[in-house]
């Protein structure tokens, strides 16, 4: 017996980027997509696709990256990297971030289970990809399905001096199932 599964696009839509972060404080920095308590199933694939772009002055600079569940304020991060070295001197640079989930466990100590990867460019023409999130035990990150939450980007950089800034500009979120 084969199941088919139905894509669902989470909205709203959006045409606008994100906020731009230039602070060490983890901040959302991409349009807003939310979770309806009904939306999520056991076995539902969640796909969660972003893309934007960093600044980096001459002083070397770190960034946290990733998908969080309920946003910064509830630092769940789904999958990302901490303290990641951005290429100094380069100016609205590139990154793609791409995770899939399996909803493992529902109600309000629910499961999610996935991995990704995230395309850091060094430059405006070369890139490295890493794995995420960086550790296997990771992979399990516990979520509320039963309220509404909102997914998001969320970011922060290492330092200020020179004006470092990340932005994501396209967020799009998934539900198969």
């Amino acid at each position: 017996m084969s199941k088919l599964l139905i894509a669902n696009l989470k909205g709203p839509s959006s045409v606008a980027d994100g906020t731009a972060n230039a602070t060490t404080s983890l901040a959302d920095i991409s349009p807003v997509k939310a979770f309806d308590p009904d939306d999520l199933d056991l076995s539902t694939v969640v796909r969660i696709r972003a893309r934007g772009e960093f600044t980096c002055g001459s002083t070397a600079t770190n960034v946290t990256i990733g998908a969080y569940y309920g946003g910064a304020a509830a630092n769940k991060p789904l999958a990302g990297v901490v303290g990641q070295a951005l290429t100094v001197s380069q100016t609205s640079v590139p990154w793609w971030l791409d995770y899939e989930g399996e909803i493992r466990a529902i109600g309000s100590s629910g499961s999610i289970k996935g991995s990704g990867y995230l395309d850091l460019a060094t430059s405006l023409t070369a890139s490295t990809r890493l794995p995420i999130p960086t550790t296997a035990a990771a992979r399990t990150v516990t979520i509320d399905t039963t309220t509404r939450q909102i997914m998001t980007i969320v970011a922060s950089v290492s330092q200020t001096t020179g004006a470092p800034t990340i932005v994501c500009y396209s967020l799009t979120v998934e539900l198969l199932g």
